[in-house]
């Protein structure tokens, strides 16, 4: 398996040919709605409580996203991206919102700086090497006994598969790998987080979204109210009917160690630490700059020297 994920500049092309939401509006609510729904069953709201989502997709491109509200829920909440662009986007729809331009795998913050982690669909973008130190970056910064709140692209669903390898193959947004609840579990554990429970999210059947949307642009908002119910419907049968086969994402809910996290030092992990400190690393520095501090003020940064910086987006000065 790579070590290297697609470098910063392809997503952003990727991205830039998106031009919008990826789902039908009412699907893209009910997805909203059950990812809420996921976030709450893993860590119960409170205002004192901070919340870090690790992408910002959502925020800058679609109807679902969800900042906002989990802010309200929440009181303390911050969103990174690997895409600069994506984070620019998003601090300009959403300017109370504190966002930045990160990396997962090599996140900015101290040991147990958040209560609450929602991870959802992002770690399946990137190689499937990286995700064992992802899970560990994920456990390290939640305090002990935090809540992470995962999802990933279903490997059960073949028809998902197929489709994501159709969407990789025209250039447009797709998940590096899907995966199975069984690999996932395993990587968790390893990484000192505690599977809660597991379960499934969004149940529609493959091309409903592309016809919604193309029905959406012939026949406009009056097809809302039929794309809801049948949204609704799918998601009922398809939960009947088994749920990890008809669904596109498997969602965790974990418990971060009460300890501190184990270490895991896998041979991937190592070589990926030894490029860095050796000759810097690929995307720039894993620990961004100073006008972090204004995104990220409450929250303390952890620093470290490369000979490339990578300037964070600060949420005040909307600048890079």
């Amino acid at each position: 398996m790579s070590l290297r994920r697609l470098p910063k500049h392809h997503w952003n092309r990727v991205i830039g040919r998106v031009g919008g939401a990826v789902y039908h509006r009412e699907i893209a609510l009910q997805k909203r709605r059950e990812t809420l729904g996921l976030v709450e069953s893993a860590s119960p709201p409170g205002a004192g409580l901070a919340l870090l989502k690790t992408d910002l997709f959502e925020e800058a491109y679609g109807p679902d996203a969800l900042m906002g509200e989990l802010s309200r829920l929440y009181g303390r909440c911050f969103g990174i991206d690997y895409s600069d662009v994506t984070a620019a986007r998003a601090a300009r729809r959403f300017p109370e919102c504190r966002a930045a331009a990160a990396d997962v795998c090599r996140l900015p913050f101290v040991e147990g700086s958040f209560d609450v982690v929602l991870s959802n669909s992002t770690l399946d973008h990137f190689p499937p090497a990286l995700l064992p130190g992802a899970f560990a970056e994920i456990a390290r910064v939640l305090k002990p006994g935090g809540r992470l709140a995962l999802t990933l692209d279903n490997g059960h669903n073949i028809f998902h598969r197929i489709s994501n390898a159709l969407r990789r193959r025209a250039g447009m947004v797709y998940a590096d790998r899907c995966y199975t609840m069984g690999e996932v579990r395993r990587l968790l554990t390893a990484s000192g987080l505690e599977v809660l429970s597991a379960g499934t999210l969004v149940h529609i059947p493959p091309g409903f979204n592309f016809l919604a949307k193309a029905g959406g642009r012939i026949f406009g908002p009056g097809l809302d109210v039929w794309v809801r119910r049948a949204a609704a419907a799918f998601d009922r049968l398809g939960k009947k009917a088994g749920g990890r086969y008809t669904a596109r994402f498997i969602t965790f809910c974990c418990l971060a160690s009460q300890g501190p996290a184990p270490i895991v030092n896998s041979p991937v992990r190592v070589v990926q630490e030894l490029v860095a400190v050796i000759w810097g690393y690929p995307d720039g520095a894993p620990f961004p700059a100073d006008n972090l501090d204004l995104a990220f003020e409450g929250i303390p940064l952890r620093r470290a020297s490369t000979r490339r910086s990578r300037r964070g987006l600060s949420r005040r000065s909307g600048r890079f």
